[in-house]
């Protein structure tokens, strides 16, 4: 599989990483599901593997299979059940046309991802494709897939070669978790499987919730409460999208993103979230991100 490079961000990441050697020999199976799969196999990313087929309804064929040779199927980074993964956007209940709107601006150079590939994604799709994605993960049900601790210490972690955020085993210890989030798999074999039920664990900073509830519901300074646009309990309105219990990771790079000004245009309207987040200081926009992915979706 291709490496791709991160963009430096202080918060922890996991990226889809091949199976472990020992892994490797014959196929993978997980709890629940028939199917069984070799390691090639669960990291094509132009034919994805269904681990539970009747769990969402049949995918089109760009969400399953892509489009060679530059649309990698939608599913081999936000899985079957659209919750994606730490570094990746959920998905799942999000509405066709903002979806829509979000290729649009990523044809258009007025967002990117943190991978850096969804620009050339956007810009290889038809408009029946993308359409057809929407309307696909439009009718998935958002999944919770994410627990939120407020901590003091975390376990001491690492990043692999495929930049996989793993608990370090080998040491066994814990080191202070500063003004970091850290985000980790809670079953990485299962996250390494693309399991599109696999779960994580977010740490943050004691304190974080509180603040951030704060600012998320009465705003700050000159910056408008996020309920104003995304709804009292953040599940989106008609001129907002749904953002509660989405992956902390994501939420920042995007907020970081409305900051700099390289998500705008068809990706922020009216520039109203790079007018709110001029007024966060980062440790506000690390605060912000970890309470909306603690609530439920």
């Amino acid at each position: 599989m291709k490496t791709i490079r991160f963009l430096p961000i202080c918060i922890s990441l996991v990226f889809i990483c091949k199976i472990s050697h020992a892994e490797q020999v014959g196929t993978i199976s997980l709890p629940g599901s028939d199917k069984s799969y070799t390691e090639k196999q669960i990291n094509d990313f132009f034919d994805v593997p269904d681990w539970y087929p009747d769990s969402h309804p049949a995918m089109p064929e760009v969400v399953q299979y892509g489009a060679k040779p530059r649309v990698f199927a939608c599913a081999s980074c936000h899985l079957t059940s659209g919750s994606g993964h730490p570094e990746s956007g959920s998905l799942s209940g999000l509405p066709a046309d903002y979806f829509i709107r979000q290729m649009k601006a990523y044809q258009r150079f007025q967002r990117d991802s943190i991978t850096g590939v969804m620009i050339g994604i956007a810009k290889s799709m038809s408009d029946e494709q993308i359409r057809e994605a929407a309307n696909y993960f439009e009718s998935l049900k958002p999944l919770n897939v994410q627990e939120v601790r407020e901590v003091d210490e975390v376990p001491v972690t690492y990043i692999n070669s495929r930049f996989m955020r793993l608990v370090d085993k080998t040491k066994n210890a814990s080191e202070a978790i500063g003004e970091r989030i850290i985000t980790v798999p809670k079953d990485e074999f299962r996250v390494k499987a693309r399991d599109p039920f696999a779960t994580f664990i977010t740490y943050v900073p004691r304190g974080y919730l509180v603040q951030g509830k704060k600012i998320v519901e009465q705003g700050k300074a000159s910056a408008a409460a996020c309920t104003t646009c995304h709804g009292n309990d953040l599940k989106g309105t008609e001129i907002g999208p749904p953002i509660a219990g989405r992956h902390a990771s994501y939420l920042i790079s995007q907020l970081r993103a409305y900051k700099a000004g390289t998500r705008r245009g068809e990706a922020d309207p009216g520039g109203i979230m790079a007018d709110n987040l001029k007024y966060f200081s980062e440790q506000e926009i690390l605060a912000t991100a970890a309470y909306i992915a603690s609530l439920t979706r």
